[in-house]
């Protein structure tokens, strides 16, 4: 089929210059790239996509496909969440039509209609910049090509060419968290007594989540919630309350031989705070959510307090490293364009703590685990689910979709119910093995068998599964919306995390004269030749091709 030429329109949108671009598909089983070169500060591009062989539908912020045709799709992104890209495929996985944008440090906006009268998706891909600033020149990918989706999703992130950051090793050991265990009832004592337990268990990294700074000790409940973080957005010292002698408490923690990292909020204004009058916050419009309001990268004169608070935060303290939270709560705008300036701001703000410590551990949150941020953080950590495993191993596998190989993807904290069964406390632990384990349970509380469960299978992570995290090749695998299994591949080694007993002539294929760790989440047991067996909620090592198991 010939192309059409494209057709240029410009119109105008609140007094400034606008440009539509129509681009034409390609051919079924064909690429095409187009180079988009615009001097106005919004351009609109349509594609009409046949609907045709489409029983599923992916963007970046779905954890799953989904298989409900849709009539209407948005999906907004900037380089503070998720990236521009939507995948149309069919029900065994292979791809009719996905098209991505490689504007990641942009406000973006993805919309998809269908049309019935034409048997087609408008889509309307929208990017925008703020008055003094510029839409650098952008590519659009149409890729018709019928392979796996999630290849072709790979594909279009590696043309990309962001390049991985400097990783540490410790950016890859099992990882503890206050945060689900105690949220802000914590204690310079408390954390001592919880450190030291959990080096024994072999963690290797001690997470102090919110509630340090301040001296309110509190458990998130549906009545405290409301006002929250009313006290956040002081973030150079310790509460005195909590922490009466910082410095004997952080050698203690050394002495344990862990890496000690705190959380902050950068954007975080609390409504108790100095900061929130000062700064002429409590004069804003906007109204506080949780007891904060959000200040932005247009808050200059903050935003660079905040900067030197964090910066006196780790040089002071001598941590290890951060988690830096919420930078998702920018929402992205075409109307409102900040991802520019939230981009900048970011790696200005990351380049000043890595000044201070350059192998320093530094972690994002899924929103903002996409290829624009991977040189920028050491460790994305997937989103809440307490209590819950498979949404865990969902998370995980939705950023191995964004962000690819030899990133340390980290799970969220596992966190269980006093009335948990030993089969779902393992499945917590090989649910979290498609990344990087991190506990938060109140170590002092766990029965001895449940802590030597824990003990087990931290061991088994580092002695199995370590490698794997460092040099695999990941792929992940769905079933219209289910997840199927998650692999990973070092030469003649395999990592087969298994959520789906119905695919074993697959996983038995993949495995196939390799040697193969094998977890099983699945109720129900996994049947090899030879007689191999996995148990449910277990896992096991093999070779298929040798006389005998190891």
């Amino acid at each position: 089929m010939k192309k059409i030429l494209t057709i240029v329109v410009f119109f105008i949108i609140n007094g400034a210059f606008s440009e539509i671009i129509r681009l034409n598909a390609p051919d079924a089983g064909e690429k095409t790239i187009e180079k988009i070169v615009t001097k106005e500060k919004k351009s609109v591009v349509c594609i009409e996509v046949p609907a045709c062989d489409v029983q599923m539908m992916w963007m970046p912020s779905w954890r799953v496909p989904r298989q409900e045709r849709k009539w209407l799709l948005t999906h907004n992104s900037a380089p503070q969440l998720s990236m521009p890209y939507v995948a149309y495929f069919n029900a065994v996985g292979r791809n009719s039509f996905s098209i991505g944008v490689s504007a990641l440090e942009n406000d973006v906006n993805v919309e998809s209609k269908l049309n019935q009268e034409k048997g087609v998706w408008c889509v309307t891909i929208t990017v925008a910049v703020q008055q003094d600033e510029e839409i650098q020149p952008y590519f659009i990918t149409m890729d018709r090509r019928q392979k796996d989706w999630a290849q072709v999703l790979s594909d279009w992130r590696k043309s990309l060419k962001f390049e991985n950051g400097n990783y540490p090793q410790d950016a890859w050991e099992p990882t503890y968290c206050s945060w689900y265990a105690r949220h802000a009832d914590i204690t310079q004592d408390w954390v001592e007594r919880t450190a030291e337990i959990a080096a024994e268990l072999g963690f290797k990294t001690f997470i102090l989540d919110d509630g340090w700074s301040y001296d309110d000790r509190k458990r998130v409940s549906p009545q405290t919630i409301v006002d929250w973080y009313q006290d956040v957005g002081k973030w150079d010292v310790f509460s005195k309350k909590k922490f009466p002698d910082f410095k004997t408490h952080r050698e203690k923690i050394r002495a344990l031989g862990i890496n000690y990292i705190v959380w902050t909020a950068p954007y975080f204004v609390g409504t108790r705070t100095l900061a929130y009058t000062q700064y002429g916050f409590d004069k804003k419009s906007d109204k506080p959510f949780e007891g904060n309001v959000l200040a932005s990268p247009l808050d200059t004169e903050y935003m660079k307090s905040v900067d030197d608070q964090l910066v006196k935060l780790l040089k002071d303290s001598d941590l290890d490293g951060l988690k830096i939270d919420f930078l998702d709560s920018i929402a992205p705008s075409v109307e409102k364009p900040l991802g520019q300036k939230t981009h900048a701001y970011l790696k200005n703000l990351m380049a000043k703590l890595r000044k201070v410590k350059p192998n320093g551990l530094f972690e994002f949150r899924q929103g903002y685990a996409t290829p624009i941020t991977a040189s920028l953080a050491t460790q994305f950590r997937a989103g809440d689910v307490p209590f819950e495993w498979l949404p865990n191993l969902l998370r995980i596998a939705q950023i191995r979709l964004t962000m690819g190989d030899k990133v340390p993807i980290h799970s969220d904290p596992i966190f269980w119910s006093i009335y948990e069964t030993e089969d779902n406390i393992n499945r917590h632990f090989l649910a979290s093995m498609a990344g990087v384990p991190m506990l938060s349970i109140d170590l002092e509380s766990l029965s001895a068998k449940h802590k030597d469960l824990v003990k087990k299978w931290i061991d088994f992570y580092n002695a199995n599964v370590k490698k794997f995290q460092l040099n695999g090749e990941w792929k992940v695998k769905y079933l219209t919306s289910s997840l199927q299994y998650v692999t990973s591949a070092i030469g003649n080694e395999i990592l087969v995390i298994v959520n789906d007993p119905g695919v074993m002539d697959q996983i038995a294929s993949l495995i196939n004269n390799k040697k193969a760790v094998v977890l099983n989440l699945t109720y129900s047991e996994l049947d090899f030749e030879g007689g191999r067996k996995v148990p449910p909620a277990n896992a096991a090592i093999f070779n298929l091709n040798s006389a005998h198991g190891d």
